[in-house]
């Protein structure tokens, strides 16, 4: 509603309610746990062992809340076009390797947590047109994604 849905357009805010309704039960995934709040690739700290990269760290704290783990993979899979198949599958690996739980359909459902960060910044009194336009092409391939599915 309100100034994301004007930023939006009905059609889309109409579409990615739509979405958030019908995956309710699934957007709960998961245990409350510490969430980074923008974990993406710019805020993974890695090295390289051997053959292969290992989490050196996380910096950029300032948006940490509690949350779905799945916030914190959607944040990093918030540009989805980036991540080829090999590495989701590689992501997913790691993941459960290092004792992670990941639902079935793990990849859309937590593109589609992320679009609630996404709404909020759309929502935001700023005015950023090149950001809001950039979420609006990001919220738009996940309302295609979705459909497609």
């Amino acid at each position: 509603g309100g100034l994301a849905r004007e930023r939006l357009g009905v059609p889309l805010a109409d579409a990615l309610r739509k979405a958030l309704e019908a995956r309710e039960p699934e957007l709960a995934f998961g245990t409350v746990c510490l969430s980074h709040g923008d974990l993406g690739h710019r805020n993974v700290l890695v090295h390289r062992s051997g053959e292969r990269w290992r989490v050196n760290g996380i910096i950029d704290w300032e948006t940490t809340t509690t949350g779905s783990p799945l916030f914190d993979v959607g944040s990093m899979f918030r540009y989805a076009n980036r991540a080829d198949a090999e590495f989701r599958a590689g992501f997913e690996r790691g993941y459960r390797d290092a004792g992670g739980t990941l639902p079935d359909g793990w990849f859309l459902t937590a593109r589609l947590l992320d679009a609630i960060f996404l709404i909020e910044v759309l929502a935001d009194t700023d005015d950023l047109p090149e950001i809001h336009a950039d979420m609006r092409r990001l919220l738009t391939r996940l309302v295609a994604d979705l459909e497609a599915r």
